[in-house]
């Protein structure tokens, strides 16, 4: 794929190994208990703002009645103002892990209409083990997985293997916050350690899984 006429989205990932995601306090929804849609902001563990997030396409009946499981369009905005790539995911039942309707996706386009990779979830046998997700170039085909431990609670660590499932290349973080905030916020922090040996596209794609899990895990905890 050509690059060159859009390099904005992609580019960050040239001499980037690490990202910090960290999901911004909505002080009313602390004070109300409303939700409302969520806003990330993505830095360099030195802590230079590389992008913002910002979840659109939801309205306060979906957030409410649909919580976790409610579709949302992630538009990842540059600072300087312009969206460079948009995530996606369908409405999903989160009850049944193992039925195909009800598994979770991704859909990852940068620029904005035309996808570069996916996320796919894999189906699972009964809860008896961890998620797992197919990180998928643009024609579908899996590149890597993502592993998810069977309790999620706490400081949870996502491993990002090769094909086999057992050599490890990097991993997805979710930072324990602290009590109070766990408590009282839905503002979760993520961390990114991207394989080396992949390419800009699937690494956006493992950026677009962040927010995937924090929806299907974090956001019902609240």
């Amino acid at each position: 794929m050509d690059l060159q006429h859009f390099p904005s989205a992609l580019s960050i990932f040239d001499d980037v190994e690490k990202i910090q995601v960290h999901q911004q306090v909505e002080i009313g929804e602390v004070i109300t208990g409303i939700e409302t849609a969520n806003r990330y902001e993505l830095k360099t563990p030195g802590g230079r703002t590389l992008l913002y997030a910002a979840e659109t396409g939801s309205n306060m009946i979906t957030r409410h009645c649909l919580k976790s499981s409610r579709p949302f369009t992630m538009s990842i905005i540059a600072p300087g103002g312009g969206e460079v790539a948009r995530f996606s995911r369908p409405c999903r039942c989160q009850l049944c892990p193992w039925t195909g309707c009800c598994l979770n996706s991704l859909t990852v386009e940068a620029p904005v209409g035309i996808v570069v990779g996916s996320l796919q979830q894999r189906a699972v046998c009964l809860k008896l083990q961890g998620p797992v997700f197919e990180v998928c170039n643009e024609n579908g085909v899996p590149q890597v997985l993502v592993k998810g431990p069977l309790c999620i609670c706490g400081k949870v660590k996502f491993s990002v293997t090769a094909l086999d499932g057992t050599t490890q290349l990097g991993v997805i973080t979710k930072e324990w916050g602290g009590l109070v905030k766990e408590m009282f916020t839905a503002a979760d922090t993520f961390s990114v350690s991207f394989p080396f040996r992949l390419n800009q596209e699937m690494k956006l794609v493992l950026l677009g899984a962040c927010f995937l899990i924090d929806f299907m895990y974090f956001e019902q905890s609240h």
